[in-house]
């Protein structure tokens, strides 16, 4: 099926074409003019890669993997994370699990340095219901401090 528009929402077959959703439709048009990259959520103690998400009041993501229900904060490296305000993420379908994505927007790299040594300014994170296949932006911040892509990266 690949990335298809059904009325106003674009709904995905697998994982991979979160990339297309997430670079051509998310980045592509909020973060013209800036090198993008994305990276997939993997379980770090189990492999997995179906979550239920839950958004907390700061639009922080904390990802709870389906399989074996280890807790990870998507790219939380400032600590910002609330649990105590944290609620569930649920699809239209009525269905909670996704596989996730982030997209991220770099910015200039240090003279002499690659893209992605360069800070990231903005990150979006998104997820495909594997359920039904919508793909959505469940949140979206500039990181607090110069965190570069691959640091962030590594704590989707």
């Amino acid at each position: 099926m690949a990335l298809k528009k059904k009325g106003d929402w674009w709904h995905a077959a697998t994982a991979v074409d979160l990339d297309q959703f997430l670079l051509r439709h998310v980045l592509g048009r909020h973060c013209r003019g800036v090198p993008h990259r994305v990276a997939h959520a993997r379980c770090a103690a189990c492999s997995a890669a179906k979550f239920d998400l839950f958004t907390d009041e700061g639009e922080r993501v904390l990802r709870v993997c389906t399989a074996c229900e280890a807790e990870h904060w998507v790219c939380n490296l400032d600590g910002k994370g609330d649990p105590d305000s944290a609620g569930e993420i649920v699809c239209t379908c009525m269905y909670s699990e996704c596989e996730v994505a982030v997209g991220f927007a770099l910015m200039d790299p240090p003279e002499g340095g690659t893209e992605e040594d360069g800070p990231v300014g903005h990150l979006y994170v998104a997820g495909r219901c594997t359920e039904c296949g919508l793909c959505g932006v469940y949140s979206e911040w500039g990181p607090d401090g110069d965190f570069t892509f691959p640091e962030l990266a590594a704590s989707v």
